[in-house]
This record gives structure tokens, C-alpha cells and sequence, in this order.
């Protein structure tokens, strides 16, 4: 059983895998592979619109109602 990798402020890097036009998308968590729902709103800095695929993010994971969900979604600048 793998154990999430977090830092020690909780949060997690992903990279955008998906992304619709409504407002939501998916990202691959980097430490344990899993996909991650987030919705434009949990995006920080009204970045949503900066998202491409690819993208690299920080997040802080929740379990949502129907499966894992990322808050607190921030873009790492390079």
C-alpha cells in the first residue's frame, strides 16, 4: 500500500491531465498516481484560465463525496 507523500504544509504536485471548458478538470497526482477531480474555484489567484495540460500544480487533497478532490490548486512557477 502506497502512502500519499506529502509536504509538510499538506500539499501535493500534480500535473493537469485534463481540462473542460465548464469549468473543472482532473490531474495526475505525482506521488501516487491517482486522478484528481478540481473545479475552476479551488484554482487560486483566478488562475483556471492559465491551465493548459501539462501544467505542473500544487494542491491539497480532499475526499470528495464521489472520489478524491483538490484544493487550495496552485500553479508552480518554474
Amino acid at each position: 500500500m502506497k502512502k500519499h507523500a506529502e509536504r509538510a504544509d499538506g500539499q501535493s504536485h500534480g500535473i493537469v491531465e485534463k481540462l473542460f471548458d465548464e469549468g473543472y478538470g482532473f490531474l495526475r497526482a505525482l506521488d501516487d498516481d491517482r486522478q484528481v477531480y478540481f473545479h475552476r474555484n479551488s484554482v487560486l489567484h483566478d488562475d483556471f484560465e492559465r491551465l493548459a495540460i501539462g501544467t505542473e500544480v500544487r494542491f491539497t487533497p480532499r475526499e470528495g463525496d464521489d472520489g478524491p478532490q483538490a484544493s487550495s490548486v496552485q500553479v508552480v512557477v518554474l
